[in-house]
């Protein structure tokens, strides 16, 4: 009786040895494949950055096997330089091997952008299950977007009430929920909401041109002129933990440009100035960011820091245009004349 049931313990064993090798193997193809379709990626308009750390990425993955942080880092340099389809296939082995929040949400965009309604859903589900209380709320406003662009107003005035029992004040929900009014043709309550968005962020003249609108719908041409004349036109974002985690892994050189420009329109020039020192780091060799850091020097008189920046512009750009005149303009300041027309003359 014993010799079988050893017999049959070592057999088990044999088995369960075998069938993991198998999962392994099928693991490691998965993997292999996956690389190969990633390789396949053109990365030639990405700038030297991105391209560079997409490169380390990929070179490690492909030597050392599976590892998190860099499927990450490759899905979200992916995502942020448009190339969905490598992303959506990163982030689903993400979000099988781990239980984040953040995977799901990332696929759910990348599936709204392609009209993938019933999978962003699916996705959206998902990703509740898994989020916290307050991430919640993204992911409820991404479903609002979806059955907005669905034409299911009802069903996204319900999700807003939601929203609003997490976080009141989210200045998202209030976009979306003036944008309801608007579709809605409820006019006075869309300029309502409009105008307590714009009071709360002066600088977000995009609210201009859909206020403008409810305006016109409520028969009030000349406020909609004044609104009009003044539209900003660009994109309307909305930062949260998840996009600002996306951008500054995924392309943090666009991300840092984007947030400078921000500071520099505030007049905020100190923190501008500590942004483009960060940017260098990861462009040392571009000279419109040293012009640009002159510049933040020159704003709050710092003349010695401002030609040195203007001069290190040169070293990697001897025709930088801007770097010469800027360079001029701080030598009459000093009132080195003969270098201020030295450099007039070359601009």
């Amino acid at each position: 009786m014993k010799k079988p049931i050893k017999q049959q313990l070592i057999l088990n064993i044999l088995v369960f040895s075998f069938l993991i090798i198998i999962s392994g193997c099928g693991n490691d193809n998965q993997h292999i494949s996956l690389m190969n379709q990633v390789r396949k990626v053109d990365i030639s308009s990405w700038d030297n950055y991105s391209q560079t750390e997409f490169k380390q990425s990929l070179t490690q993955s492909e030597e050392n096997g599976y590892n998190q942080s860099q499927y990450e880092k490759m899905a979200l340099i992916c995502l942020t330089h448009g190339e969905l389809d490598a992303s959506q296939q990163l982030l689903s082995q993400l979000s099988k091997k781990t239980s984040i929040a953040d995977y799901y949400y990332y696929l759910a965009e990348i599936a709204l952008i392609q009209e993938r309604y019933e999978v962003a859903h699916g996705l959206i589900i998902n990703g509740l299950a898994k989020a916290s209380k307050k991430d919640k709320t993204l992911f409820y406003l991404l479903r609002v977007q979806m059955l907005i662009s669905l034409g299911e107003f009802n069903k996204a005035q319900i999700t807003l009430k939601k929203i609003a029992v997490i976080d009141k004040s989210n200045i998202h929900a209030q976009y979306l929920q003036a944008q309801l009014h608007l579709f809605n043709r409820d006019c006075t309550n869309a300029i309502n909401g409009f105008e307590k968005l714009i009071k709360k962020l002066p600088s977000y003249t995009q609210f201009f041109s859909p206020l403008a609108s409810a305006y016109r719908m409520c028969g009030k041409p000349e406020m909609a002129k004044r609104f009009t004349q003044h539209h900003t036109e660009g994109l309307l974002a909305f930062p949260n933990h998840f996009s600002n985690r996306k951008e500054n892994i995924g392309n943090p050189v666009s991300f840092l440009k984007n947030d400078i420009k921000a500071l520099i329109s505030q007049k905020e020039f100190m923190s501008a100035t500590k942004l483009l020192l960060h940017l260098i780091k990861l462009q040392p060799n571009n000279d419109s960011t040293y012009v640009n850091l002159g510049s933040m020097y020159f704003q709050t008189k710092n003349y010695i820091k401002a030609e040195s920046a203007y001069t290190q512009a040169l070293r990697i750009n001897p025709k930088n245009i801007k770097a010469l005149s800027n360079l001029g303009t701080v030598n009459v300041i000093k009132r080195n004349y003969k270098d201020a027309e030295k450099y007039f003359k070359k601009n």
